[in-house]
């Protein structure tokens, strides 16, 4: 068995890409919405997992009978709920690149491009959207720029704390009672990692530095380890991703895009307006429309079932 044969890798690559396009070219045959009555798959599945490996082709027939059928197409062109699917092909071969190079970015030794990326592209959305100067990462790594949580004396208390009591990684227990005195001052919202009574309970707490996990760069405060930033110990390297999507299309290109969004939305408002089986409950804002449908005057059929 070899996970990851290069060749074999090559046949399945281009195999899932032919049937995704596939998808893409019949979705529009596909009711928006399935009929399956929940626990549909339990019923069809078998109850224990293969101990012989089965082929990919087997597993996307597979795929093709009882997957897609069944599921909510958020990429149709009928598809009017919620908000518009976010897929596109640089997304896609961005995702693709990122699960490639398999990042474990829990500090920045252990992948010094994807952490300074994510510093990188932070910043530049945070420009794009116009955010004030205080979201934007600076050399100061604890000024509180990027969104880290800064200390009580600057006015800022944090709203979130996540106390152990038996990690998977080092056996470790929390103060829980003062720590808990602590929150309770503050009004702080506590979680208990008790990793040992439940497996998937959050395995990290916030800024952990233990002694296997000490190197030069983060010794000397010079450098920014995420793992101290959030819960999860580690994070995919996401930031490639929506890096590519925005040299890829450009800001003025992603603006025209969201502006066209708007318009649409506002020339769907006039239609609806003028229809008199549907109300106008709140107006075009930011590619918004919310309105309301009255049943007994308008018939729905498989291309419409999203509403």
């Amino acid at each position: 068995m070899n996970p990851l044969d290069l060749e074999e890798f090559k046949r399945q690559g281009y195999m899932m890409i032919d049937f995704i396009i596939d998808y893409y070219k019949n979705i529009e045959n596909y009711p928006v919405l399935s009929k399956v009555e929940p626990g549909y798959l339990e019923k069809i599945l078998p109850p224990s997992p293969p101990f012989q490996p089965e082929s990919i082709e087997s597993v996307l027939e597979y795929v093709q009978q009882n997957i897609i059928p069944k599921i909510t197409h958020w990429m149709s062109p009928n598809y009017y709920s919620y908000f518009p699917s976010s897929g596109s092909i640089t997304g896609f071969v961005g995702e693709m690149l990122s699960n490639g190079f398999n990042v474990v970015g829990f500090n920045w030794l252990s992948s010094p491009a994807a952490t300074e990326l994510e510093t990188i592209v932070m910043n530049w959305l945070g420009k794009m959207l116009n955010l004030p100067k205080c979201f934007i990462f600076s050399s100061n790594f604890e000024c509180g720029g990027g969104g880290v949580l800064v200390d009580v004396e600057n006015g800022l208390v944090p709203c979130y704390l996540c106390a152990t009591v038996g990690t998977t990684a080092t056996n470790v227990i929390d103060p829980i009672k003062l720590l808990c005195n602590m929150a309770n001052e503050y009004d702080i919202c506590v979680h208990v990692d008790v990793a040992y009574a439940d497996h998937s309970a959050l395995r990290k707490s916030l800024s952990t530095y233990l002694e296997f996990l000490h190197n030069i760069n983060s010794d000397l405060k010079g450098v920014i380890d995420y793992k101290d930033w959030k819960i999860p110990l580690s994070m995919k390297f996401n930031s490639l991703k929506l890096w590519i999507i925005i040299r890829s299309y450009g800001i003025e290109n992603l603006k025209k895009f969201l502006r066209n969004h708007v318009e649409m939305a506002k020339t769907f408002e006039e239609l609806v307006r003028k229809d008199e089986r549907f109300e106008i409950i709140v107006p075009t804002r930011f590619a918004l429309v919310c309105f309301r449908i009255y049943p007994s005057s308008i018939n729905i059929d498989n291309g419409s079932e999203g509403l």
